[in-house]
């Protein structure tokens, strides 16, 4: 099974609504859970993460490099989870994204307290 479906545009595109495996992401009615808030120097990167009202998450990636402009990517829930801590700005705190506490790390909790 994949994790995940992408799909490319040539073009800019203000609002992309795309159908992935009968579902729909739309990015005008989707929130913002977290972003990169910069374009990732090496690669020329911006990344967000949506979430849709019917719980669903993507990523929407702009690129700064020839070819491809933009790309959205529908991704499961556990994999939402792992780029949200990976990016620096959260629109949305850990529990109204994903309804739920984030794992808490007894390691990182016992050397921040050292």
């Amino acid at each position: 099974m994949l994790e995940s479906t992408p799909y490319f545009w040539e073009e800019e595109v203000k609002e992309v609504k795309k159908i992935i495996n009968g579902k729909l992401y739309d990015r005008g009615k989707a929130k913002v859970v977290a972003t990169s808030d910069n374009w990732d120097h090496e690669y020329g990167v911006s990344r967000t993460l949506y979430k849709t009202p019917e719980g669903l998450f993507f990523v929407y990636y702009q690129m700064r490099f020839e070819g491809k402009k933009e790309m959205l990517e529908a991704i499961s829930k556990e994999l939402a989870k792992k780029l949200y801590k990976s990016l620096p700005v959260h629109e949305m705190d850990y529990e109204e994204a994903f309804g739920e506490l984030p794992e808490v790390d007894i390691d990182t909790i016992l050397k921040r307290n050292e």
